[in-house]
């Protein structure tokens, strides 16, 4: 591992729940959804040993690769390969602009597409040769081309992947777009947004003479810029936390469980000592135990809004069992219902509109004001200022005078005028 340590200096994670990955589960998650991808999986013997071979080939749309002459469609090819007996893959990704293809790339990817064919034909003789003459193709490519960028890669089964990009300048770059090649070719998204590259990434090394001298303190350092990228997610979807979904607490959750993983692999590696593991898993379940009390309030808010839906058809059904009588009252010579009439004689004297409005209104606010405090309208409060905010701009949703506020507030007032203008007009035209 020292060795692997000094010739590439990016790191990352390839993260993976069960401590192992599946070397011959690979699926090109990064792709344009376009042009065709290339899957391969293949084995052979190789003086006396198994060797798998891993051939993965798509186009990728990366428009944060770099500069200006680094944005767009991306031809990427990965090539790997390992004994049977070894527990890491070594290989190389190369990286050919699409626009460029035909004419730097098209012997790579016609080997490629050769090798693709064949396997998927079942004919396999000389298999194993396209794939030697594909990586020699991919060297000669890349000192050739200054437009075609090439990276090695040796790739652990407990996930840790190191990286050495073969150019003059923007190894960085290189590195990091390597690495998401890699680690969605040997990773599908479970527990996370499918977005989110960042919930793992690359990190360079430092040269440091003590990281020479002293390997356990290098080790120690890498093992604290991996574990920090999954705590600092960790704080990001817990502060993104909605109180009536469990939506970014699944999320937290299925971290949680990866970082978990990465900390027993690291003690594993004696990449950390003892006490800093257990210092990890500790706060680790502290975050867990934290997420389950938010998990159960949520459920609470939840229970509380199904009620509250409930209740509110209980009304709408109440409110309809009283009209729908009076709907009727002038069909054929039907006399009207005797609470209609008595209603309509209300809207025949000296009762206003206005009248009407203000005691509609102060009976909605004592109504109101007692759900406030012991029942459901509150959540319904929220749930309509929640629905507002994604409309309008605001900058400080919880000021009284927000945006969100005047305009949740301007809904309720103009819905309950109109359902007492309509009440009122109803009762009036009985009357008349």
């Amino acid at each position: 591992m020292e060795d692997t340590n000094k010739q590439m200096p990016y790191v990352g994670w390839v993260p993976c729940l069960n401590g192992k990955l599946v070397f011959d589960l690979v699926e090109c998650e990064l792709n344009d959804g376009v042009n065709p991808t290339i899957e391969v999986v293949h084995y052979d013997q190789k003086s006396d040993v198994l060797v798998e071979y891993v051939l993965v080939h798509s186009t990728v749309d990366w428009k944060d690769f770099g500069g200006d002459d680094l944005d767009g469609l991306w031809s990427v090819i990965l090539l790997s390969e390992r004994n049977i007996q070894d527990s890491s893959h070594a290989g190389t990704i190369c990286f050919i602009p699409k626009k460029d293809e035909d004419s730097i790339g098209s012997s790579i990817i016609k080997i490629a597409s050769r090798i693709n064919m064949t396997l998927n034909s079942d004919e396999i003789n000389n298999v194993t040769s396209e794939f030697i003459e594909l990586k020699n193709e991919l060297g000669i490519a890349a000192k050739l081309y200054e437009k075609c960028y090439l990276a090695e890669f040796k790739l652990d089964d407990d996930g840790l992947v190191w990286i050495q990009p073969k150019v003059k300048q923007g190894d960085n770059i290189i590195a990091r777009q390597a690495y998401y090649y890699i680690k969605y070719t040997w990773h599908r998204h479970r527990h996370h947004d499918s977005r989110a590259e960042t919930l793992t990434t690359v990190h360079k090394v430092p040269l440091n003479f003590l990281f020479e001298v002293l390997p356990y303190n290098k080790n120690k350092y890498i093992a604290k810029q991996l574990i920090d990228d999954l705590k600092r997610n960790l704080v990001r979807f817990k502060r993104g936390i909605d109180d009536a979904s469990h939506r970014e607490v699944l999320k937290a959750k299925g971290i949680v469980s990866y970082t978990k993983s990465l900390v027993e692999i690291l003690r594993a590696k004696k990449f950390i000592e003892h006490s800093l593991y257990q210092k990890e898993i500790n706060h680790l379940g502290y975050f867990q135990e934290s997420l389950d009390i938010i998990s159960t309030g949520i459920e609470k808010n939840i229970s509380l809004h199904n009620q509250a839906v409930n209740d509110a058809r209980a009304v709408i059904l109440f409110i309809f069992a009283i009209i729908m009588p009076l709907i009727i009252i002038n069909k054929g010579n039907t006399d009207p219902p005797g609470v209609g009439v008595w209603i309509a004689g209300l809207f025949s004297t000296d009762v206003s509109y206005l009248s009407f409005i203000v005691l509609m209104f102060a009976a909605m606010l004592v109504y109101i004001k007692f759900q406030f405090k012991y029942g459901n309208f509150g959540i319904f409060h929220r749930s309509l200022r929640k629905s507002v905010s994604y409309i309008v701009t605001d900058r400080k949703s919880n000021d009284f005078l927000s945006n969100t506020n005047v305009f949740s507030t301007i809904l309720i007032v103009f819905s309950v005028l109109l359902i007492g203008f309509g009440i009122f007009n109803y009762f009036e035209l009985i009357a008349s």
